[in-house]
């Protein structure tokens, strides 16, 4: 039986021996933003996703 969660192959992660990719971001500092550091943080993050 496949195991059902990813795991770590040496740096990477995998998924059923497949390669598993991952994309984030660690942002925890906006939720202790004002609304307008916030959008001055993220507005340059959404334009690149256009």
């Amino acid at each position: 039986m496949a195991n059902p969660f990813v795991g770590r192959d040496n740096t990477r992660f995998s998924l059923n021996g497949n390669p598993f990719a991952v994309a984030g971001v660690n942002c925890y500092f906006l939720a202790y933003c004002t609304e307008e550091s916030r959008r001055a943080a993220t507005s340059p993050v959404l334009w690149l996703g256009n």
